[in-house]
């Protein structure tokens, strides 16, 4: 059951990229854009350079992560188990570390703020909101993952868990493809 989810979520998040390219194309770009004001001080550019990279680190964790769970385990129906067990754990303290310096340091830019304009911080209420699923979805996928690694929780537990885990994880996967998107969108004009 959960490889048709996956197949379908995965669908209809790249349906719904194709579908805003066409109905975008040829818009104009919001005003403001991802540019920041030629004033910005050298620790701000030193920190969105900073942000940049632990995005980048996010984005592909995030894809490798996607990688070896759906394919071990949400497609093939198996267990994950040997180097790709090894790669996702190991993978997930990358993800762990790279989600918690993405919210850090973009938490301001991606508030909603009463009559702010989406040029003002240069993301758009759709990154916005991507954004700050990522973060809550990312914490809920780390904590099942860890908790499953406690002694506390019995076997129906630990089953709750892992479905927490694996659906928190297809959601994130989801929400960074959609975000992922609307940046190369928005940086290319």
């Amino acid at each position: 059951m959960f490889g048709a989810i996956s197949i379908a979520a995965l669908s209809l998040t790249l349906v719904a990229c194709v579908a805003h390219t066409l109905a975008t194309a040829g818009g104009r770009r919001a005003p403001g854009g991802d540019s920041q004001p030629r004033e910005a001080s050298r620790a701000r550019r030193a920190l969105d350079r900073c942000g940049a990279v632990a995005y980048i680190v996010l984005a592909a964790s995030v894809l490798v992560l996607g990688w070896t769970g759906l394919v071990g385990t949400g497609f093939a129906g198996r267990v994950l188990t040997g180097y790709p067990l090894l790669v996702h754990v190991g993978l997930g303290g990358v993800f762990a570390v790279a989600v918690a310096v993405v919210a850090v340091l973009w938490a301001e830019r991606c508030r909603f703020r009463p009559g702010a304009s989406s040029g003002e911080s240069g993301f758009g209420a759709g990154r916005k909101m991507l954004f700050w699923a990522i973060a809550a979805l990312g914490l809920a996928t780390l904590l099942s993952a860890t908790c499953m690694m406690l002694p506390v929780f019995g076997t129906d537990d630990q089953r709750r868990l892992f479905e927490i885990h694996r659906h928190g994880g297809l959601l994130v996967l989801t929400a960074m493809m959609g975000h992922v998107y609307l940046t190369v969108r928005s940086r290319r004009g």
